[in-house]
Protein backbone atom coordinates (compact mmCIF):
# COMPACT_ATOMS: atom_id res chain seq x y z
CA UNK A 1 0.00 0.00 0.00
CA UNK A 2 1.19 3.00 -0.71
CA UNK A 3 0.71 5.45 1.96
CA UNK A 4 1.63 8.73 0.42
CA UNK A 5 -1.01 8.18 -1.94
CA UNK A 6 -3.59 7.53 0.36
CA UNK A 7 -2.34 11.05 2.15
CA UNK A 8 -2.42 12.41 -1.16
CA UNK A 9 -5.86 11.50 -1.74
CA UNK A 10 -7.31 12.39 1.41
CA UNK A 11 -5.41 16.14 1.58
CA UNK A 12 -6.69 16.59 -2.26
CA UNK A 13 -10.48 15.46 -1.16
CA UNK A 14 -10.33 18.05 2.09
CA UNK A 15 -8.91 21.00 0.13
CA UNK A 16 -11.34 20.68 -2.86
CA UNK A 17 -14.70 20.55 -0.93
CA UNK A 18 -16.00 21.99 1.99
CA UNK A 19 -18.22 20.04 4.52
CA UNK A 20 -20.50 21.50 7.08
CA UNK A 21 -20.22 17.96 9.69
CA UNK A 22 -17.60 16.30 10.04
CA UNK A 23 -19.30 13.34 9.55
CA UNK A 24 -20.07 14.19 6.03
CA UNK A 25 -16.54 14.41 5.45
CA UNK A 26 -15.24 11.21 7.07
CA UNK A 27 -18.16 9.69 4.91
CA UNK A 28 -16.55 11.20 2.28
CA UNK A 29 -12.64 10.12 2.66
CA UNK A 30 -13.90 6.25 3.56
CA UNK A 31 -16.07 6.39 0.28
CA UNK A 32 -12.88 7.55 -1.66
CA UNK A 33 -10.71 5.42 -0.38
CA UNK A 34 -12.56 2.08 -0.85
CA UNK A 35 -13.32 3.48 -4.81
CA UNK A 36 -9.63 4.28 -5.34
CA UNK A 37 -7.84 1.46 -3.72
CA UNK A 38 -9.65 -1.80 -4.87
CA UNK A 39 -7.10 -3.60 -2.33
CA UNK A 40 -8.34 -2.00 0.61
CA UNK A 41 -11.16 -4.52 2.18
CA UNK A 42 -11.78 -2.24 5.27
CA UNK A 43 -10.73 1.41 6.04
CA UNK A 44 -11.87 3.15 9.70
CA UNK A 45 -11.60 7.69 9.62
CA UNK A 46 -11.36 9.30 12.77
CA UNK A 47 -11.59 12.98 12.23
CA UNK A 48 -10.64 15.64 15.46
CA UNK A 49 -11.57 19.35 14.76
CA UNK A 50 -9.73 20.94 17.83
CA UNK A 51 -11.48 23.68 20.01
CA UNK A 52 -15.08 23.30 18.68
CA UNK A 53 -17.52 26.41 18.35
CA UNK A 54 -19.84 25.45 20.61
CA UNK A 55 -21.15 27.25 24.00
CA UNK A 56 -19.32 24.39 26.11
CA UNK A 57 -15.40 24.44 26.54
CA UNK A 58 -14.37 21.20 24.84
CA UNK A 59 -10.76 20.52 23.46
CA UNK A 60 -11.86 18.38 20.62
CA UNK A 61 -14.91 16.75 18.98
CA UNK A 62 -14.41 13.97 16.65
CA UNK A 63 -16.10 11.13 14.73
CA UNK A 64 -15.19 7.57 13.77
CA UNK A 65 -17.02 6.05 10.76
CA UNK A 66 -15.90 2.18 9.58
CA UNK A 67 -16.96 1.17 6.46
CA UNK A 68 -15.76 -2.43 4.80
CA UNK A 69 -16.36 -3.20 0.68
CA UNK A 70 -19.56 -5.23 1.48
CA UNK A 71 -20.95 -2.26 3.33
CA UNK A 72 -20.11 0.40 1.10
CA UNK A 73 -23.28 2.36 -0.37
Amino acid sequence: MDYTRVCDVVRELLEHNRYKLLEAAAYAIATTLLTTFPQVRRVQVELRKPHPPIPIPLQWAGVRVEFSRDETP
